[in-house]
């Protein structure tokens, strides 16, 4: 069964900045802006910045998903059951709020990565210099929806297999940084032999 996402959830916009967020001297609010989310699918709440902006409709917690809008990658980041204080979410990022009772937030933000989502929003953005989402064609967007035991099974799995990805990343890049580091120490001792031969004779 596939059905638009604004069947199954509301979405807002998230707060405008009218000028540069200020941080708020004491107290306030996390801003959570569209650099905080990272496209593997996690969000830096340690570069996120307390502003004084009242949360009200802007408020973000955990089971949202914040979707980024505009820019030449669009993506969705479930909201971690981490973040235990209050927090808001600036444009270009909505605010996707699930109905529990027919889907997961992971699965969620696992089925806007895929690529019949993410050809809908660029067929949505042809002719455009930036790729931009409106709300109308987010909430238009064609949910595959399994059970929820099953999503969450799939959220689950999809998450095992991205961290294995990165894991195989960081170890190619650990071979990488050792072989250059090893060439190098040839590349040097190579170019020491000459010298030597010349300081002897």
């Amino acid at each position: 069964m596939n059905l638009r996402l604004k069947e199954i959830c509301s979405v807002h916009s998230g707060y405008t900045m009218r000028s540069r967020l200020e941080p708020a001297s004491h107290g306030g609010v996390l801003a959570i802006q569209a650099a905080d989310l990272i496209a593997d699918g996690t969000i830096n709440l340690s570069t996120a910045v307390k502003t004084a902006v009242p949360a009200g409709r802007y408020e973000t917690r955990a089971g949202d998903v914040l979707f980024r809008s505009r820019g030449t990658h669009t993506f969705a980041v479930a909201v971690p059951g981490e973040l235990f204080e209050p927090a808001i979410a600036v444009t270009p990022l909505f605010i996707i709020r699930p109905n529990d009772e027919k889907v997961d937030a992971h699965y969620l933000a696992w089925a806007l990565n895929q690529d019949e989502a993410q050809s809908h929003f660029r067929r949505s953005s042809q002719g455009q210099t930036i790729q931009m989402v409106s709300k109308q064609v987010l909430e238009d967007t064609l949910i595959p929806l399994p059970s929820v035991a099953q999503q969450k099974q799939v959220a689950s799995a999809a998450e095992l297999a991205d961290r294995q990805a990165a894991l195989e990343r960081r170890l190619v890049e650990r071979r990488r940084s050792l072989l250059s580091l090893q060439f190098a120490q040839f590349a040097h001792s190579f170019s020491e032999e000459p010298r030597q031969n010349r300081t002897n004779s």
